[in-house]
């Protein structure tokens, strides 16, 4: 966790120290803030689903706020104010990033359970034993 934390930090600093004009990166600047915490919602809404009963509504939320508004939507959007994308132009970014960024996790949760583990890197059992039996 405190690597993680680490490395938000540093993107931070990347994100400010990247050479562009303060006037482009005060477009984008209040939407760091909301990725960040909009990930930690994420985390936490997984931690408070672990041993809790099969709800896919609730798994979806999580995803959407742990993943794909973090790796996909967000970052769209940044670089989007970054250029001066009209709003209409960010709505397309989230009709597209959302539903991309689920599938990457959908897909990465499916391929950590069931893929090869020569192939994925993952250990199926990591993520059963980590969220445990249900109560």
């Amino acid at each position: 966790m405190l690597t993680g934390n680490l490395l938000m930090s540093l993107a931070g600093q990347l994100f400010t120290t990247c050479g562009l004009p303060g006037a482009y990166l005060n477009r984008a600047r209040p939407l760091w803030g909301v990725l960040a915490r909009e990930l930690v919602a994420g985390e936490c809404l997984e931690i408070l689903r672990t041993g809790a009963e099969p709800d896919p509504d609730a798994s979806v939320k999580v995803v959407r706020y742990k993943t794909a508004k973090y790796t996909v939507e967000h970052p769209l959007h940044i670089g989007g104010l970054l250029a001066g994308a009209p709003p209409r132009l960010l709505e397309a970014y989230s009709g597209y990033g959302l539903p991309l960024g689920e599938a990457f996790q959908l897909r990465d949760d499916l391929l950590g359970l069931f893929g090869d583990p020569a192939r994925t890197g993952k250990n199926p059992a990591d993520d059963l034993v980590a969220t445990g039996p249900p109560p």
